[in-house]
């Protein structure tokens, strides 16, 4: 969702915590509403339409990765500010990412188990 933000900045505090925390709501029903739809959607391409579905490999996802640091190198160089955001992007994601391996549970082993179910590796 997006905001004039003079027009935000005039209103009174408790219409800005009801926009605040109606933007919150929106985007987690937003996301709630995805993943409901994707899995489903996964489901039928798989069962209904017999598609065959695979993760990219590691040796295609490390390419990426690899071709990723070419266009990061170039964007550096060329473009005004994408260093200093792209670092802070990579500061949060550093941050953001360690918490999630440290701290997520092995949601793959939990379904496997609950399912009786071992997924493609």
């Amino acid at each position: 969702m997006s905001f004039n933000k003079d027009k935000y900045n005039s209103l009174p505090a408790d219409l800005k915590a009801i926009l605040k925390y109606a933007a919150e709501a929106a985007s987690t029903a937003s996301t709630a509403h995805a993943h409901d739809n994707y899995s489903r959607d996964l489901q039928e391409l798989i069962v209904k339409h017999k598609v065959q579905v695979s993760r990219t490999s590691a040796d295609v996802y490390k390419a990426q990765l690899v071709a990723w640091d070419t266009v990061v190198a170039k964007l550096d160089k060329e473009v005004d500010m994408f260093k200093e955001v792209n670092d802070s992007f990579n500061a949060w994601a550093k941050r953001v990412a360690f918490y999630h391996f440290t701290n997520d549970s092995d949601y793959k082993m939990a379904y496997e188990h609950v399912q009786k179910t071992k997924l493609p590796r």
